[in-house]
């Protein structure tokens, strides 16, 4: 049995805020930096999303529920990569859509101020230091995992890896995504976000050609997000894609 991830303190994560273009708005977060970070060196960018529950501007209420194990040293010494965790503002959502109905429409629902903001960040982080701007890697639990799907979605290009726990999205978006490399999360008994919203993802996936990985336990709710950021083969499945455009070239 693998040894157990070993969760860092939050108070070994910097400190950040990140001021929106648009003013009057900006996305507190926090930065995981590699131990062993060298410039001649090009790292992915992992893109942690919170749920509901954790909105607000304090920047520590979203690093609970297990989130910190992208940091664990072992998994970081063998697939080194900078981790970071924004918080939505309260009253906000990753994705302005009503979660329990499982999907929505994203031609009527625009990429929110809050997701917009997150993208600026990578940006910004991609000229601060030497990070890959097509390796993104994103996970998300409810609410993040709606913007999970979202932004495997609207950016395939620079998403090289993603896992979605209880979201869901847009099926007839799916296509874009369906060279994206995705593992998606779910209870069947879950009551806030139907499983119907992973199900519906996982097979229009599938149907162009996508090779999606899902995983959905019987009988259980809402709450399995501990479940899978406790599993060191799930990150380290996520932490091992390639970035975005070197599996474009090697597909083509």
């Amino acid at each position: 049995m693998p040894p157990q991830l070993k969760l860092i303190s939050p108070d070994e994560l910097v400190s950040r805020t990140h001021p929106a273009k648009d003013g009057g708005f900006s996305l507190p977060y926090r930065l995981y930096v590699p131990r062993d970070y060298v410039q001649t060196r090009r790292y992915p960018l992992v893109v942690v999303l919170h749920g509901a529950g954790e909105r607000g501007a304090d920047n520590a209420l979203h690093l609970g529920n297990g989130v910190l194990g992208f940091c664990d040293a072992s998994l970081q010494k063998r697939h080194p990569a900078f981790v970071i965790y924004p918080q939505c503002p309260e009253g906000a959502q990753w994705v302005e859509a009503p979660w329990g109905e499982g999907s929505y429409d994203s031609a009527r629902v625009p990429l929110s101020r809050p997701l917009g903001a997150v993208m600026e960040l990578a940006d910004a982080l991609a000229a601060e230091f030497t990070i890959d701007p097509s390796h993104l890697l994103v996970a998300g639990l409810s609410m993040g995992g709606y913007g999970t799907f979202d932004l495997a979605t609207r950016f395939p290009q620079r998403v090289a890896g993603a896992i979605a726990i209880c979201g869901g999205g847009d099926p007839t978006a799916a296509a874009r995504a369906k060279d994206v490399p995705l593992w998606a999360f779910h209870g069947s008994a879950d009551a806030v976000v139907p499983v119907k919203g992973s199900r519906l993802m996982i097979d229009a996936l599938r149907k162009a050609g996508g090779r999606p990985k899902y995983t959905e336990w019987k009988g259980m709710d809402h709450h399995v997000w501990e479940r899978v950021f406790a599993d060191r083969a799930v990150l380290t499945w996520l932490l091992s894609r390639k970035s975005a455009a070197a599996a474009r070239k090697a597909g083509g």
